[in-house]
């Protein structure tokens, strides 16, 4: 084998371990993860919004100035509520900045360290940070898209449809446009005894159902984009089947977008690439919130 071609095989094997060590199952988006910023994009890291050093934040946003706000993007990552960061998930920061948006990846703090509620708590103080703080970086802070992915999934659709944490938290409803939720978890078990050990590890008996989005949806909720993939092994499609039934009932603008050929990763990546068909379902340039 020429030496060349043999140090390139080798390189590429030692980039392959290297993201799949740092990214476990998100190890195709490391590679990702490890190109430079686009031209024109900024980020601002590890903004404090809390006491604890999980909660730092980090925003991306286009460096050119247009005359209007533009519209933000809350991102909320995944990880069984009890791993990953912000961190890895830079290339969701990256491409919602390159189409325009404002986007904030905040981190929260993590099981076993800390159980439900604290995970909401942190979500919903970022939330109010960007509120507070999101014009500086060019955006409005009345037209926040709330999104997440699996566990953030989960986290997005409870602050945006619990009146409890919103109150709590002075957190307006009408400054949340709409959510877009990729594979996140909005019912469990009926029972506790019956749910499963990972949700169990994360939310105590007697917050069970305070801790369900699905039960806290009322008329006046935010319009909502439901993502999943149908090969999703990890987050059973009966998930969006369920969120979307109830809020058909609850007469809740939303539009579930279905994929055949996706899984809970391929999901999260296709939602990464500013080439994917699925951006000409989500609209994100389209308000679809129900008067």
């Amino acid at each position: 084998m020429n030496a060349k071609l043999l140090i390139v095989l080798i390189l590429i094997i030692l980039t392959i371990l290297f993201v799949k060590a740092k990214y476990g199952p998100f190890y195709y988006v490391g590679i990702y993860n490890m190109f430079p910023l686009p031209p024109g994009i900024e980020v601002k890291k590890n903004i404090k919004y809390g006491e604890n050093k999980r909660l730092k934040l980090d925003v991306y946003y286009p460096e050119s100035k247009v005359k209007k706000e533009r519209p933000v993007v809350i991102f909320v990552h995944g990880g069984s509520w009890k791993s990953n960061s912000k961190d890895q998930f830079r290339f969701i920061g990256k491409n919602l900045a390159k189409r325009g948006y404002i986007a904030v990846l905040p981190n929260y703090r993590l099981v076993p360290d800390y159980l439900y509620p604290a995970q909401i708590k942190d979500v919903a103080k970022a939330f109010k940070w960007t509120e507070n703080n999101i014009n500086s970086f060019g955006g409005t802070s009345n037209n926040i898209i709330l999104s997440g992915h699996s566990a953030g999934g989960h986290l997005a659709a409870l602050l945006g449809y619990s009146d409890y944490w919103q109150e709590k938290y002075n957190i307006s409803k009408k400054n949340i446009d709409y959510l877009v939720l990729l594979a996140g978890v909005y019912k469990f078990a009926d029972n506790y005894e019956e749910g499963s050990e990972v949700v169990k590890d994360f939310v105590p008996i007697k917050y069970w159902e305070e801790a369900q989005p699905a039960l806290q949806l009322d008329y006046s909720d935010p319009s909502t984009f439901i993502l999943q993939g149908l090969q999703d092994e990890t987050v059973s499609p009966k998930q969006a089947d369920y969120l979307a039934k109830i809020m058909q009932k609850k007469d809740i603008k939303h539009k579930k977008i279905l994929k055949e050929d996706l899984n809970h990763i391929s999901l999260l990546f296709s939602f990464a690439n500013r080439n994917h068909q699925i951006w000409n379902e989500i609209k994100f340039d389209k308000n679809i919130k129900t008067d």
